[in-house]
């Protein structure tokens, strides 16, 4: 909990490990709950493409990029899972979630990072 600067937040409203897992990772007023990052990840996406200017169908659709995807569900997941459903089953979760951010991290860079192979530089060649 201090790791995430939370414990004055936390105290005030709970006291054991159940509420604080829930709290970590469902509250949506805590900007640092999974749920909130999550959330803010998915509007962060969406602006992206909104601004990225427009294509066939865009946004009529829903999503169109598979980081959004990605995002969604798992903020589904969270949001739609019970908390005592989330808190039997955590390392499952937690297992889920950062396998979402690998994913995610992934699907960003394919998108929006040109993919270039590496500069291997010839030693005669630089005079």
């Amino acid at each position: 909990m201090r790791r995430v600067g939370n414990v004055p937040a936390y105290l005030s409203r709970f006291l054991d490990d159940q509420h604080a897992a829930e709290f970590l990772l469902l509250d949506r007023l805590f900007p640092r709950s999974v749920f909130a990052a999550l959330s803010a990840a998915e509007s962060c996406l969406h602006e992206l493409e909104r601004s990225g200017g427009s294509g066939p169908g865009k946004g009529r659709t829903g999503v169109v990029t598979d980081a959004q995807r990605i995002i969604g569900r798992a903020r589904t997941n969270l949001e739609f899972r019970g908390a005592d459903e989330l808190i039997g089953d955590l390392g499952t979760v937690l297992d889920g979630l950062q396998r979402t951010c690998s994913q995610v991290n992934d699907a960003v860079t394919l998108r929006y990072f040109r993919q270039t192979s590496a500069v291997s530089w010839v030693p005669e060649a630089v005079a």
